[in-house]
């Protein structure tokens, strides 16, 4: 399964990674879709196609955040 990885030192257009919320452009659909560390503890599949699931773990500083698809 393919995976990008936001990190703090380059930006992705199309994503945002703030506190700890981080959003995402589905690879497959193109739609735009936000992931939280509090509601959303065991990832986040996009609304639109199901088919890419994102995640998000702490803030840009110590956690990470990543998109994977099928």
């Amino acid at each position: 399964m393919p995976k990008k990885h936001l990190t703090t030192k380059r930006y992705i257009h199309g994503h945002d990674w703030r506190g700890n919320n981080a959003a995402f452009t589905c690879p497959v659909c193109r739609k735009v879709f936000i992931v939280s560390q509090f509601f959303d503890k065991n990832g986040r599949k996009c609304p639109e196609c199901k088919k890419s699931t994102a995640y998000c773990t702490g803030g840009p500083g110590k956690g990470q955040a990543f998109i994977e698809w099928e």
